[in-house]
């Protein structure tokens, strides 16, 4: 999954400010789940941690002449959340 967009800043001035913001959500899992690995867990937590997918956030921010200002990719949605909300 993938979102982006454009934002324009009236500065009064001739050439209007701006950039671009892109935001990419990978998600992959790989191998296979045994059912009999579902059916033996202790406890619901250990089946979600099986079936959880790994997961990468890329955030990049550009300028308006499509120069990268911020590039950051992060593991897990905990590390992107915890980035963009530290006072949580």
């Amino acid at each position: 999954m993938a979102i982006a967009f454009s934002a324009r800043v009236n500065t009064g001035a001739l050439n209007p400010m701006g950039g671009k913001f892109s935001l990419k959500i990978d998600s992959k899992y790989s191998g296979t789940i045994d059912y009999s690995t579902i059916q033996s867990a202790a406890n619901p937590e250990e089946v979600l941690n099986t079936l959880t997918p790994s997961i990468t956030i890329t955030v990049k921010v550009y300028d308006d002449s499509g120069n990268v200002k911020f590039s950051k990719t992060y593991r897990s949605i905990e590390d992107f959340t915890t980035a963009f909300n530290p006072a949580a």
